[in-house]
């Protein structure tokens, strides 16, 4: 294992984690005979990209046909269709195994037949996996930001940009995940649970992978979201909050200096992570690397000007599907069943009290989560563990009052307004 970390004083730090791995080679093993390829399933063209670095891409569908060329990880193909042929098997990055291979027409944008002079090459089915999901720029600018500037800094440096997985990226920023030793625990993605519970590590306080050792962040997003290649992790927080845009220098040295030509705008406080990721010597090696994906989240400290900053990189995507999204919620005006009702930053208790509703008050209800239990006399004694999700007080969004996503109510303190 190894795992650099550094932080710096004052408004400012970061940290990486690393875990060097042997690298996922596939075995393509010989097939017992030639395979001609069988019938062929024809598809619309679909943007693919290896599950792991070193795919063999093949003259025909048997691992004895004429390796083309060995692709790394961060290749794109378009495939038309699937043909049966010979058997494989492969560890790329898990074991598998079959006698399905992918039709080929186009790698990295150019098509087979001007690079090879084939009409199509042939890989297993196995070793190919979807192009990640791009994540949304308005779910989280400041993140989208810093994504950005990590690949115009690798394209300063003659490095091809990493490919943008979604999914990452909602796992660096607040992916919700229970914890695989102990459902009853549910955590945020990274950088929100940082935020959240005001820590600053790569792992995961409370979630105990065994005893009263915390799962490593890296695990936690192999483990429970599905990404056996999950590489590493870089970490930082500043206090600048300010969004005005400042000129960033791009491809500089990792003294921050003897940098290229080319200049770009950013938030300032997106500008200074990327500029303390490059002169820090782990953070520079994880943006710099071979990885063939990777998503940045960010989360700001409720109450605070603190900014966390989280990047994951990994070879392969998940092996788990993204369920749909479920319907939005309906929202619903309630009022307080009493006087000085309470409404706090998170549902148990002993969360902060933003604020203290009269009854005149109104609010929004999104959801009903579970919560701790509570108990009131709002009008009549009650008990309860549901809590309502509450988006806006009085007409105003819980955000642009309080800087917080949502904040709650005991169930039993609000009622339908009469």
């Amino acid at each position: 294992m190894f795992e650099p970390t550094t932080q710096r004083g004052g408004a400012a730090g970061h940290r990486t984690l690393t875990r060097i791995l042997p690298s996922a080679v596939i075995a393509l093993l010989a097939a017992l005979s030639i395979a001609v390829p069988g019938v062929t399933a024809a598809t619309a063209p679909t943007t693919m990209v290896p599950a792991c670095s070193g795919i063999n891409v093949r003259t025909g569908t048997s691992t004895s046909s004429t390796v083309k060329v060995t692709l790394g990880a961060n290749a794109t193909l378009t495939v038309n269709g699937t043909a049966s042929g010979g058997s494989w098997k492969a560890t790329c990055p898990t074991a598998r195994s079959g006698s399905a291979w992918y039709r080929i027409t186009a790698i990295n944008g150019k098509t087979v037949m001007a690079t090879y002079g084939k009409t199509y090459l042939y890989a297993a089915t196995g070793v190919l996996t979807a192009a990640p999901t791009p994540a949304s720029p308005s779910s989280d600018p400041l993140g989208a930001e810093l994504m950005r500037l990590i690949n115009l800094d690798r394209k300063a440096l003659g490095k091809t940009p990493y490919m943008i997985d979604g999914r990452l990226a909602e796992i660096a920023r607040n992916a919700r995940f229970t914890c695989p030793t102990n459902h009853a625990k549910a955590f945020n993605g990274r950088a929100q649970d940082m935020a959240d519970r005001g820590y600053f590590a790569h792992q995961v306080p409370g979630c105990y992978s065994s005893g009263t050792t915390p799962f490593r962040s890296v695990e936690i997003v192999r483990r429970v979201f599905g990404y056996a290649g999950a590489r590493s992790e870089i970490l930082h927080w500043n206090g600048y909050p300010s969004t005005a845009r400042t000129t960033y220098r791009l491809g500089c040295d990792i003294t921050g200096k003897n940098c290229k030509d080319a200049t770009t705008t950013a938030p300032y406080t997106v500008t200074l992570a990327q500029r303390n990721f490059m002169i820090s010597a782990p953070h520079r090696a994880a943006e710099l690397n071979s990885y063939q994906r990777f998503g940045c989240g960010t989360a700001r400290a409720p109450g605070s000007a603190k900014t966390y900053f989280a990047c994951l990189f990994a070879d392969g995507g998940s092996t788990i599907p993204v369920k749909a999204p479920a319907p939005a919620p309906v929202a619903t005006t309630m009022a307080p069943a009493c006087a000085s009702v309470n409404v706090r930053t998170g549902t148990s208790t002993t969360a902060a009290v933003k604020v203290r509703l009269g009854t005149s008050a109104r609010v929004t209800v999104v959801a009903t989560v579970a919560g701790s239990h509570w108990a009131a006399s709002c009008p009549t004694s009650k008990s309860g563990s549901g809590w309502y999700r509450i988006s806006a007080v009085n007409g105003k969004s819980v955000k642009s009052l309080y800087d917080v996503t949502w904040l709650y109510a005991a169930t039993g303190v609000l009622k339908k307004p009469s």
